[in-house]
């Protein structure tokens, strides 16, 4: 496990700095304010070119994250590469840096997603539609992993579990009543399902 940890991260790392050489972010951005943004109808183009993604902003956040494991940062980082898709798989070494280093145990799904979309280059986004059913699609190629890479995606939703994030319950309890990734128990997918609705203080169904 340490040994594959390893190797994703320097692979990540060399694929950040690879980045870094080859591409930048857009100095000559348009002059358009996040609170102008709020207040008229604008296309993703638009967004990603105003001042609210300019370099020395993405930079702050990733040393914010990096040295005070700041949520506001790290979310921001989670919506400059939303908007850059070729780009997500630099966001990895920094959700784990919230994890590992700063004990942000409500990242770890996070950890999952990054990884697993790594590995089956699928993104949730094209599944999930806000309803459990939506997950199903999106679990079913963890079966196809190797089992190392399986494990060390499953890792960080079971350490989620361990310190009660709501959303690692919720990603266990679909793998265990569908049989993705771990063997099928539907009474544990109860029991799970039973621990996120209270823990969400969502009403039974």
């Amino acid at each position: 496990m340490l040994k594959l940890k390893k190797i994703i991260l320097v692979t990540l790392c060399f694929f950040i700095i690879l980045g870094c050489q080859n591409e930048k972010i857009e100095s000559s951005v348009t002059d358009v304010t996040l609170f102008e943004l709020q207040e008229k109808t604008i296309t993703k183009e638009s967004f990603k070119k105003s001042r609210y993604f300019k370099e020395d902003r993405v930079k702050d956040d990733k040393f914010d994250v990096i040295q005070h494991g700041s949520e506001s940062a790290y979310n921001e980082l989670c919506l400059y590469y939303g908007y850059n898709l070729s780009k997500k798989h630099e966001l990895l070494p920094y959700t784990l840096i919230m994890i590992e280093k700063h004990k942000r145990y409500n990242y770890c799904t996070n950890a999952f997603d990054n990884l697993y979309e790594f590995y089956i280059g699928k993104d949730i986004n094209r599944f999930y539609n806000g309803a459990d059913a939506s997950y199903i699609p999106y679990f079913r190629s963890i079966n196809v992993l190797e089992p190392e890479i399986k494990n060390y995606c499953l890792y960080f939703l079971k350490l989620g579990y361990k310190n009660n994030d709501v959303m690692s319950i919720k990603y266990l309890e679909i793998l265990y009543r569908n049989g993705f990734g771990l063997n099928k128990d539907i009474n544990k997918a109860n029991v799970l399902k039973e621990k996120y609705e209270q823990l969400s203080s969502l009403p039974k169904i």
